[in-house]
């Protein structure tokens, strides 16, 4: 039991004297909002708290000053106060209930609450009341500093409510003249009104200062009070709403629902049916009204329409930042304050990646993509069926946007669990490495697979072969060894006779037999293809490896004699492949080779067809699938393509699919093939070259092909596949079209992915693969090879994440209100994937009103750049510095190709204190002035290449 003093309440009451006391002018300098932390939402979202949202300021503040006790508000962070929310929200909804009111008054907080097993008493002081401005106090009434210091001063208390119209907020003292304010409304960063803003913690260094931020922040609100803005009128139209659902009865409700229920259900002819007698019935009434009946219908109407068409106007813009230009002290200020928070905001966004698990379709979504999924439970409660009942972030329930969608119309998801998309369930043993997995695979994926340089990314050249194994001799093959942990060398040959492998791993042979014997006898798929073992074929292994006598087709033990062999198909073999990773084929000394098993379970087997071998998949990774066939369209609630089979699989929670690097690959090749063999029939279907009908007979002439490749009606079809000419053709087409209607672009940009520089990346990396949660201080002493294998590991969210920054830079940035390079007109980029195997963009702006190089004047265009670009490198900025720094342009190989000693891309450029336009000489210049201009400008060039510093 813990009892202490903590509560005073304030009722201050506001005069009219806002615009004779207007107060400070810029709160900038009494909060500083590097020291505000913010939640990830407020008490009025609706999505979260439903019909009880915008009402409970009062039972937040005074559970945020109980808690304060718990855990000291000095190391709050945004999680717990999410947290805080959700719980104070609760504790609200039990007051409301119990006293039979919406809004709560100070008189109605509880004298006992109890958090965490903890109990705490409140003891009630006496209120304080006054006007806001008042300079000097008037009895019964007080001035906010008097109030201040009667609490924290003389009373020596730590916490009081402080309620100004009708806001609560709860103001903490943990150190003396540091004030804490526990704001569960919408405001900014600095503590100002805005609109659906997240609730925030502000810090303010003594009394005078926060009662300041209180009368600032309240002037700004009374000033807005007599223009009721878009998201005021939202709020009290929701109040509206929900204050006549609270009125309604249990069977009201029911019925409400139920209507509701049988209009998502209805046909297409009930419908119309049910919408012509509605039309039916309002134009009878219409005939039977009188002349001022009609009068008060229309203008009811215009209202209306004026009402929808002023939400639809507002509904894609953003709204201005909070506090103008009036509340700073000069125009600098408000530019370095609101790209700063923009700033703040970005990183805050990408800071959090997918990690919102679907409990329908168990995939992992931003938290822009989810929605909580009590109110689904409460609206549709047949839904609940294809729900999984999983918690993720905060410990709540989250409903992707697609899945909400489909269950609100009550209808089954493509992608739900429960549409036969589960995978199936991993015995405890089966924790196989990728050759383990490999040796009881009945299908061989054999993929060409290469590390790219930096970075340790895999990537892959050539096609994917699709060859039956025969896993029965590889597997009683195997050494039975004396412990269940033991290992052998083993090799995967395409060939018995190459040298070199396809992949080098140790193997435990005792958990390939426990695996293989687990998938004969639960594997309907192992099973159609004739798999079995003989019942006592655990006792006829040995415990000892094998001599280099015990050869067969398959199964070759390498003993210490080299072989002086060598072909022509060896030579495109990639030679030591290990993990997939080109490596030398004499890693290992002649003592080790005969302990080395060398295997080549598809030696000898036609390739088969990924696309047209059904179940290839399911068979050639058995880690994923578990000789599990995926279920077919007829034993589905609702029809799901491959693409989405496949995009489902690579975003799943569990990440056993999005981990295996060769079935990113081999998805991606059926993918291409099924895309290419539709959009060939439907070419064939077309059976037209231009305007003219084609016939069989021209076809099978070589003539005939010719001229269909030579009018490039050949390949047109390839248009749909990613990547392929046709494709960039119609891009490029696009660009143009874009250039002819708006001009040539304003600026060019190029974005490359920084993996090994993003710590937010490597901590979301380090949740889906390591499933921990590491530090700063963790991250920043990560190793390269640690950070390489994250982003190895999962491609996907590497490749997701990028997208998500690019977007959000893109929509949250560049496009805001405060426009940092100029309103954008339009935009066009490419995504090409770097040698490095990271994305990469290539993007073109048009920027409005912006100057045309050729068409304004120089002066126009050199003001316009300086505006938006400089060489300058920001020596007091360490963080920017180093940002920039990035920038600089090093040489490479690729630099000095052919082995010239100039760079081809012209650095490091000549030196110039300002901007200018260099115009090519005149075409009638003379031969010796454009000599002297090209000497001078080589002699430029050598100086330069002589510098031994970096280049911009």
């Amino acid at each position: 039991m813990v009892s202490y003093h903590v509560y005073v309440p304030l009722l201050l009451r506001l005069a009219n004297d806002v615009e004779e006391n207007p107060g400070p002018v810029n709160i900038y300098n009494i909060v500083d909002h590097s020291f505000t932390v913010p939640a990830d939402f407020n008490q009025g979202n609706i999505s979260m708290f439903g019909i009880n949202a915008g009402k409970q300021c009062v039972a937040m503040s005074i559970y945020a000053i109980v808690y304060n006790e718990i855990k000291s508000v000095n190391i709050w962070d945004t999680p717990l106060m999410n947290m805080l929310l959700i719980n104070a929200n609760n504790l609200y909804a039990i007051i409301s209930q119990h006293i039979q009111k919406d809004f709560l008054l100070l008189t109605d907080v509880p004298e006992i609450l109890s958090i965490n097993n903890d109990t705490f008493n409140l003891e009630y002081s006496d209120s304080f009341s006054g006007a806001l401005w008042m300079d000097q106090g008037n009895e019964p009434y007080v001035t906010l500093e008097h109030a201040f210091h009667e609490v924290f001063d003389a009373g020596n208390y730590k916490a009081c409510l402080l309620t100004i119209q009708a806001n609560t907020v709860a103001v903490l003292m943990p150190f003396p003249d540091v004030f804490k304010v526990f704001d569960s409304h919408s405001r900014d960063m600095h503590g100002m009104p805005a609109a659906m803003v997240n609730e925030q913690i502000n810090t303010t260094s003594n009394n005078h200062e926060k009662c300041s931020q209180k009368r600032q922040s309240e002037t700004i609100t009374i000033r807005k009070s007599n223009q009721r803005t878009k998201q005021q009128e939202k709020e009290n139209r929701l109040a509206k709403q929900r204050e006549k659902r609270q009125q309604e009865s249990v069977a009201e409700r029911e019925n409400r629902l139920a209507k509701r229920r049988e209009k998502r259900q209805e046909s297409v002819a009930e419908r119309e049916t049910r919408l012509q007698h509605q039309r039916e019935t309002k134009r009878l009434k219409r005939q039977n009204e009188t002349v001022e009946q009609r009068k008060q219908r229309l203008a009811k109407a215009r209202l209306n329409y004026k009402a929808n068409k002023r939400r639809c106007s507002g509904k894609n813009k953003s709204c201005p930042p909070s506090g103008s230009q009036e509340h700073h002290s000069n125009d600098n200020s408000v530019s370095h304050n609101s790209v700063s928070q923009l700033i703040h905001k970005f990183h805050k966004s990408v800071s959090t990646g997918p990690l919102y698990i679907c409990l329908c379709c168990d995939q992992l979504w931003y938290k822009h993509s989810v929605c909580p999924a009590e109110r689904l439970r409460l609206s549709n409660p047949n839904s609940t069926k294809h729900l999984q009942g999983i918690k993720s972030v905060n410990d709540i329930e989250w409903l992707c946007l697609t899945c909400d969608k489909h269950l609100k119309k009550n209808k089954v998801p493509p992608s739900a669990i429960s549409n036969g998309l589960k995978f199936p369930e991993k015995p405890h043993f089966f924790d196989l490495n990728e050759l383990e997995c490999r040796l009881i695979a009945p299908r061989l994926a054999f993929q060409k697979i290469m590390q790219a340089p930096r970075g340790g990314q895999l990537k892959i050249t050539g096609n994917v072969v699709n060859v039956p194994a025969d896993i029965c001799n590889t597997v009683n093959m195997l050494p039975r060894l004396p412990q269940d942990t033991g290992t052998i060398k083993v090799q995967l040959k395409r060939r018995l006779q190459y040298k070199s492998s396809a992949l080098s791993l140790n193997v435990r042979p005792n958990k390939v037999m426990q695996a293989a014997a687990w998938l004969v006898n639960t594997s309907e798929l192992y099973q159609e293809q004739g798999i079995t073992f003989d019942q006592h074929w655990l006792s006829y292994f040995d415990v000892t490896i094998p001599n280099s006598d015990n050869e067969n087709t398959t199964v070759d033990q390498t003993n210490s004699t080299s072989e002086d062999e060598w072909s022509e198909d060896e030579a495109e073999i990639p030679a030591g492949v290990t993990d997939s990773m080109l490596t030398p084929t004499d890693f290992v000394d002649d003592t080790e080779r005969q302990h080395i098993y060398n295997v080549a379970p598809g030696e000898g087997s036609r390739p088969l067809s990924i696309f047209r071998d059904q179940y290839s998949e399911e068979l050639a990774y058995p880690g994923i699938f578990l000789g599990q066939r995926r279920p077919d369209e007829k034993q589905r609630l609702t029809r799901v393509y491959y693409s989405e089979i496949c995009k489902s699989e690579l975003r799943r929670s569990d990440r056993r699919a999005a981990m295996c690097i060769e079935n990113i690959f081999f998805k991606t090749k059926k993918m291409q093939m099924k895309l290419l063999l539709g959009q060939s029939q439907l070419a064939i279907r077309k059976c037209k070259m231009g305007n003219r009908t084609l016939t069989t007979g021209e076809l099978k002439t070589p003539e005939g092909l010719t001229n269909l490749i030579c009018h490039d009606e050949g390949y047109k079809f390839l248009r749909a596949l990613r990547g392929s000419p046709p494709y960039f053709e119609k891009a490029k087409k696009d660009l143009f079209a874009m250039i002819r209607q708006l001009g040539p672009a304003s600026l060019f940009c190029s974005f490359s992915s920084a993996e090994t520089k993003w710590n937010h990346l490597l901590r979301i990396l380090g949740k889906l693969v390591d499933h921990k949660d590491y530090s700063d201080e963790e991250l920043d002493h990560l190793n390269w090879d640690e950070k390489c294998r994250l982003i190895q590991s999962d491609p996907v969210t590497c490749a997701r994440h990028f997208d998500y920054q690019f977007n959000a830079f893109l929509k949250d940035f560049l496009m805001s209100e405060i426009a940092p390079l100029g309103k954008l007109k339009d935009w066009f980029y490419r995504v090409e994937y770097q040698q490095r195997g990271s994305p990469h963009i290539h993007m073109l702006i048009w920027l409005e009103n912006a100057p045309v190089f050729g068409v304004d004047k120089d002066e126009d265009v050199v003001n316009f750049i300086d505006q938006i670009i400089t060489c300058r490198k920001p020596d007091n900025d360490t963080e920017l510095f180093d940002l920039v720094n990035r920038q600089t342009h090093r040489h490479s190989h690729t630099c000095r190709k052919n082995s010239k000693k100039v760079c081809r891309f012209n650095y490091p450029q000549p030196p110039m204190r300002s901007t200018q336009i260099l115009h090519p000489l005149d075409d009638n210049a003379s031969e010796t002035v454009i000599r002297t201009r090209k000497e001078l400008w080589k002699n430029i060039k050598n100086k330069l290449n002589d510098l031994k510093v970096p280049m911009n």
